[in-house]
């Protein structure tokens, strides 16, 4: 993991030694834990659409989402074809009344991956949010002008909205202004520019 924004949606997005960003959302049971555990009031949240937890397949890169129905549907081991001897780990609710051990951790805090953003050419890098939530920007590790290019993506349908393309190296930190109308950028080129968002 290289860098990671947080959304205003319980949401968050992620980069790592790979070219791809990946969208995480908050499922329900680790929001009803968080609550119980915190105190915290988190009804601006609308929990009927989220998933129940998540889970990693077993020769999967990324996990998935877990609704309640995926839960009640898993089949008896004696039920199970041969080309599912080997099945998902499934996720099971847990109710913390308390902090939780390592093995529940593992199990109730992993968040489902919603959304794999693709364009860049190399690893990623940098990334950032906007303070509504609806614009990230990202960069990755590069070497000659075009490759160093920071991507705008739209959080609403997870899509390249917008290029720029001003640095020659890797640009190391991105930062969007309060109103979301600026973006500035640092690079190893020693320079930093700041940019206009017209989208």
């Amino acid at each position: 993991m290289s860098c990671i924004a947080a959304l205003p949606n319980l949401s968050f997005v992620s980069g790592a030694e790979e070219k791809v960003l990946r969208a995480f959302k908050a499922p329900q049971n680790f929001l009803d834990n968080f609550i119980r555990l915190t105190g915290l009031s988190l009804d601006h949240i609308d929990k009927n659409s989220l998933p129940t937890g998540a889970s990693l397949p077993t020769l999967g890169l990324s996990n998935k989402a877990v609704f309640e129905g995926d839960i009640s549907n898993q089949k008896p081991e004696a039920d199970r074809h041969v080309k599912d001897q080997f099945p998902d780990f499934y996720f099971s609710p847990e109710v913390l009344e308390k902090p939780p051990t390592e093995e529940s951790l593992v199990q109730n805090t992993l968040w489902p991956e919603v959304h794999k953003m693709y364009g860049h050419g190399y690893e990623v890098y940098c990334v950032a949010a906007s303070a509504d939530g609806r614009m990230v920007a990202s960069a990755c590790k590069s070497s000659q002008p075009q490759e160093a290019a920071i991507l705008i993506w739209n959080t609403e349908t997870w899509k390249q909205i917008g290029r720029i393309e001003v640095h020659s190296l890797t640009v190391t930190q991105l930062a969007f202004s309060p109103t979301a109308d600026h973006l500035l950028s640092v690079s190893r080129d020693r320079t930093w520019a700041l940019h206009s968002l017209t989208l």
